[in-house]
């Protein structure tokens, strides 16, 4: 109970939050491509299909009957229990394997707190390393359980492994694990001999690879990433089986200057090795052996089939290997707990509580950075629903993928990828998925317009200017994205019109562009104004807008200067006949009524400042060149 107590806590504490995350990530491309696909499918074809894991695929099947095609939270909830279990079954395994219940709560509160596992859970699309963590796992504590005499349990240890490649194909290495096993049994005595035929499972792992070579798949074919990849692979490897000392690579980085692979190269290989010495001394080698080569096993298809850009982009990949690490860092705290009665207890204590908050903390963190982005996203779904079928939306500088401002380790990445640049994920996608519900969305860059963050943001989007602008002038609506605090936000900037207003010309300035009519709309301290523009001939200068709040003594109390449409469509690039919906948002005090106050519109010259002159519909030239409108008291 202890242990189950304690996985459920700190699964909730750094990850409870994903209970209610949408889809995103690969749950967008696994889902669409899992449209109208039976289970006979799932397991006989994976073209258009970047892996071959039906298992996980027949689990979201089955979601997709029972609970809807639409429905993240069961997805969800199964991550969150996978890691749970997994950390109750790492508990039971050092409880036996170190024979010790500190031990036991060590390695349960390590593997779940582990910093590198933040990356599996926002996504159900990551829900291939939990399950097959899960059954390599739950084969190891059945083979324990069954031998020497229960040959159903081993049998049954045996069907876990055969499945777990199914389930991630890096885990055709499965029967390795419980060679492992049979070897720790031997060491401890409860064996009498070594059982040569231990190693048959390794060949569990074939029946996975006939399927996969014989199923029709449109995965790249597997490819060496060349030695110095190998090399600079295991040094991010090592760096999450050391992590609480490979933390110090990045001030070595700052002392020496050396780049992040030496430093990380120096503190890891150093630290491995001496961890190593100290297991020796402590006559506790094998188990040391034993527990680094689960991590390297754990690994190893990975080590030689993926690209260095790849693993150090994808932490998530570490996920199995940290039960090599829990249990290693379990056997070093136990001995240090039980040194001394005192001084022991209390340094052991103290080290796995500092290690377990730190890892806890830094998933946190993250898991929070991807629910203030997801803001951005949510906000979208919701805008889309509310459109009309018909409609074209545009989203400007949506969020790809975000990662912290400050990273905690030397090497790889620590961000988290939102919705996938490639495979031509759209936010349409998103919705789609999300919702169950189509809608005409594109997507555009505006560089110029980003703003600082609390987290380093990746947009999507191209990068060429006509590109968005042709996006522009083909949308009905436009939103751009908006910087709070703590959350990634869409804020309305407008969009085209099909037709001229109506309502005749409020004033037309400089011969060239006709506003139509100023719309005001006051919600608490934010007074938005849409500016309805008509483009008679295109402006020939590099001109801006310029949006003024007076209060009733003449001063300037708000501003909203510059392009139209957040800043995103500028007058030079209108186009005879355009019709504009420009909006705009400006802080205004919370007063009951704004009487007496006024707004003043114009252009003025980006490199002059020269405002462009007005006249009224009855041809009298604006003062000051701006048109002043006074604010409704009812706004």
């Amino acid at each position: 109970m202890p242990i189950l107590a304690l996985s459920v806590a700190l699964t909730y504490m750094a990850y409870g939050q994903v209970l209610f995350f949408p889809f995103l990530f690969d749950d967008i491309i696994h889902l669409r491509w899992l449209e109208g696909r039976g289970l006979l499918d799932i397991w006989s074809d994976a073209s258009r299909m970047q892996h071959y894991r039906p298992l996980v695929v027949s689990l979201w099947a089955l979601s997709r009957d029972i609970f809807g095609a639409h429905n993240a939270q069961p997805l969800h909830l199964l991550s969150l229990f996978l890691h749970i279990a997994n950390g109750c079954l790492v508990g039971w395994l050092a409880k036996r394997i170190l024979e010790d219940s500190f031990a036991a709560l060590a390695a349960t509160a390590l593997f779940v707190s582990f910093p590198f596992s933040y990356q599996v859970m926002p996504s159900p699309g990551s829900q291939s390393k939990h399950l097959s963590t899960f059954l390599i796992l739950l084969a190891c504590v059945l083979y324990w359980r069954g031998r020497p005499r229960r040959s159903a349990w081993r049998v049954a240890a045996g069907g876990c492994t055969l499945l777990a490649p199914f389930a991630y194909q890096a885990a055709v290495t499965g029967g390795g694990f419980l060679i492992l096993i049979e070897c720790l049994l031997r060491q401890q005595g409860k064996t009498e001999r070594f059982n040569p035929y231990t190693g048959l499972f390794v060949l569990l792992g074939v029946p996975f690879i006939i399927a996969w070579g014989l199923v029709p798949s449109s995965s790249d074919p597997l490819s060496f990433p060349g030695w110095e990849a190998l090399w600079q692979s295991s040094i991010y490897f090592l760096q999450g089986l050391t992590w609480p000392l490979a933390l110090f690579a990045k001030p070595l980085m700052g002392w020496t200057g050396l780049s992040d692979g030496i430093a990380t190269a120096l503190v890891t290989y150093v630290a491995f090795v001496a961890l190593g010495v100290w297991a020796w001394r402590r006559g506790h080698l094998e188990r040391f052996t034993a527990f680094s080569t689960w991590y390297a096993l754990a690994l190893l298809v990975q080590w030689v089939t993926l690209s260095f850009r790849y693993v150090i982009d994808g932490p998530r990949i570490l996920y199995t290997a940290s039960v090599g690490m829990a249990l290693l860092w379990a056997d070093a705290l136990m001995w240090l707990f039980h040194r001394d009665l005192f001084f022991g207890r209390v340094l052991g204590t103290s080290l796995l509580m500092a290690f377990t908050v730190w890892g806890t903390c830094f998933a946190g963190e993250r898991i929070d950075l991807c629910r203030g982005a997801l803001g951005a996203l949510e906000e979208a779904r919701e805008y889309a629903l509310r459109a009309r079928a018909e409609e074209e939306l545009l989203f400007v500088n949506m969020p790809s993928w975000l990662a912290p401002a400050e990273e905690a380790f030397a090497l790889g990445h620590e961000g988290y990828t939102l919705l996938p640049p490639y495979y031509g994920v759209g936010l349409d996608d998103y919705v789609y998925v999300n919702e169950g519900v189509h809608r005409r969305i594109r997507m555009g860059s505006a560089p110029e317009i980003r703003q600082p963050w609390k987290a380093r943001i990746g947009y999507h989007g191209g990068k060429e200017k006509g590109e968005l602008l042709d996006k522009i002038r083909a949308s009905d609506r436009v939103w751009i994205l908006g910087y709070a605090p703590h959350d990634l936000t869409c804020v309305y900037v407008g969009g085209m019109e099909k037709e001229t207003p109506g309502d005749g010309i409020a004033v037309l300035f400089g011969e060239r562009i006709a506003l139509h009519r100023v719309a005001l709309q006051r919600s608490g301290e934010t007074l938005t104004t849409t500016l309805y523009w008509e483009v008679r001939q295109p402006l020939e200068e590099p001109y801006t807008i310029f949006v003024h709040l007076y209060d009733k003594e003449g001063g300037m109390v708000a501003q909203a200067d510059g392009f139209s449409l957040g800043g995103t469509f500028s007058p030079a690039s209108w186009e005879r006949g355009n019709v504009i919906r420009d909006v705009r948002h400006l802080d205004a005090p919370r007063e009951d009524d704004l009487a007496g106050w006024r707004l003043g519109v114009g252009f003025y010259h980006l490199q002059t400042g020269e405002r462009l002159p007005g006249v009224d519909p009855k041809g009298v030239d604006l003062y000051d060149r701006t048109f002043f409108l006074p604010i409704d008291t009812t706004h």
